[in-house]
């Protein structure tokens, strides 16, 4: 909760988001004894224009869905945010066009397990994604939640799983 309003309060001063995530992480830093991190993955959408303008601090890669299938946006990521306070991000932007979706996860989704031992991964993750023919965000997020627990089989869950659907509907979605 920390973390969130940290990001929420630098935001809000900060015209830059590389700015802003770097401030909230020297802010974190201070005063970290404990050794505590987070990651994050910040983003800012124009719902005008749907450049989407996002620093990711640590965190999984999301997919986007544009046109119909989903792809990694893997440019490179910074250091999860709490431990170097020295540290700068750097911000990247996506153009969203009518109907994209980007896809955000927890670890405990790709870091689930089967009663094998054997992780869900990121390959089964772009791939249960692109199988499905379902677009609602929640319909995805369900399709995926249920594919998870069918591939870990009654394995117990090692981690929380959260997951976040955003679809850009237009500038007068």
């Amino acid at each position: 909760m920390t973390s969130k309003t940290e990001l929420k309060n630098c935001i809000s001063s900060k015209p830059a988001l590389k700015d802003a995530v770097s401030e909230a992480n020297r802010t974190l830093c201070e005063n970290n004894a404990a050794g505590m991190f987070v990651t994050a993955f910040t983003g800012i959408l124009n719902f005008r224009t749907g450049e989407l303008r996002y620093v990711n601090g640590g965190h999984n890669f999301p997919l986007i869905r544009h046109n119909g299938s989903y792809s990694w946006i893997n440019n490179k990521s910074g250091l999860i945010l709490g431990l170097f306070p020295d540290k700068g991000y750097i911000e990247y932007s996506v153009m969203m066009s009518p109907g994209d979706m980007i896809y955000l996860y927890t670890d405990g989704v790709t870091e689930a397990m089967n009663v094998q031992g054997e992780l869900y991964g990121n390959d089964r993750l772009a791939s249960c994604l692109n199988s499905l023919s379902v677009t609602d965000p929640e319909e995805v997020l369900a399709a995926v939640a249920d594919n998870v627990q069918k591939y870990e089989n009654g394995a117990p869950q090692a981690d929380d799983i959260t997951m976040l659907g955003l679809t850009y509907l237009g500038p007068d979605g």
